[in-house]
């Protein structure tokens, strides 16, 4: 073909293809302008008649029609041989392209397994070698005779397996170029990412044993003991270092759980978590809530003047 004879194929063919598309998308513009043309020519030739219009005005009405309607006609026979050109022409660059892939993809292979039968050829002259100094070394050294044994059988299997290896390659690569093979060679799956580490937690749930103190975003916290709470990581490790906190269901935990009175006891009297020095701290005590009952009235009357016995 004509497309071949200047610059390089794939090119060529790719501006032949972008021109064909190119008249293809114009000859189906020209074939819908025609499409309505029809539509209109004939609703005015039928209008005409039902109006009984003069003959003469109806005839001119009609053979517009009539060419409205062969526009038609042509602009769809052309855009059919252009649609089958611009075919055409995207079949043979599809080939190209398979071939340019296929003849790239067998030199490769062909690259590889010269590469494999030197590097074979370079391995058993180390191989030999070392045989042949682990010979040497296994007269008085024992644990030399396997070594000795394997480097000498190494040697001897790499060659063979280094040809069939080769082989096979460049039979693939022949396969390719003969179209009985795919035209690629199998890409290595893709690294899979490791998955992102989870954020360490901000905080750990815990069991308070002793009033505690700690801070956090909020300020100085305390806790009376013997309640759940969330603590920073390191102010619970603290805890659980000094035996101040427990872990949840912990003896002290199942021990202690829903025995204590809530209370807020100063932070004087608790165990600071934050790192700090730790004063020794009083046992807490319980604060429980005076309850009276609500006929109670409590009053005070006049002094009143008692006698004790033995005196007047």
């Amino acid at each position: 073909m004509a497309i071949f004879r200047t610059g390089s194929p794939e090119k060529t063919l790719q501006s032949a293809i972008d021109a064909a598309r190119v008249n293809r998308d114009r000859l189906a513009g020209k074939l819908s302008e025609s499409e309505t043309s029809v539509t209109a020519r004939r609703s005015e030739a039928q209008q005409l008649a039902y109006d009984n219009a003069d003959g003469v005005v109806l005839a001119r009405a009609q053979i517009a029609l009539q060419a409205a309607l062969g526009d038609v006609a042509t602009f769809g026979g052309a855009l059919a041989k252009a649609s089958a050109l611009l075919a055409k022409l995207e079949g043979e660059h599809a080939e190209l392209i398979d071939k340019a892939l296929r003849k790239k993809t067998a030199a490769e292979c062909a690259e590889m397994a010269s590469d494999l039968e030197s590097t074979g050829v370079e391995v058993i002259a180390v191989l030999e070698k070392l045989t042949a100094l682990t010979g040497r070394l296994a007269r008085f050294v024992p644990d030399a005779v396997a070594f000795a044994a394997f480097s000498e059988s190494s040697g001897m299997q790499i060659g063979p397996a280094v040809e069939l290896v080769a082989t096979i390659t460049r039979n693939f690569g022949g396969q390719v170029l003969d179209g009985t093979a795919p035209a690629a060679l199998p890409q290595a799956e893709p690294v899979q990412r490791k998955a992102a580490q989870p954020a360490p937690p901000t905080t750990r749930h815990a069991f308070s044993v002793r009033n505690i103190s700690w801070s956090d975003e909020t300020g100085l916290r305390v806790l009376a003991a013997g309640f759940e709470c969330d603590l920073p990581p390191a102010a619970a490790a603290r805890g659980i270092r000094t035996g101040a906190v427990a872990l949840i269901g912990s003896e002290a935990w199942r021990t202690l759980k829903g025995t204590r009175p809530i209370t807020h006891p100063a932070p004087e009297r608790c165990e600071n978590l934050d790192g700090g020095v730790t004063e020794p701290k009083a046992a807490p005590q319980p604060q429980h809530e005076v309850v009276r009952h609500s006929a109670f009235v409590e009053t005070i009357g006049a002094p009143r003047l008692m006698r004790v016995g033995g005196t007047s």
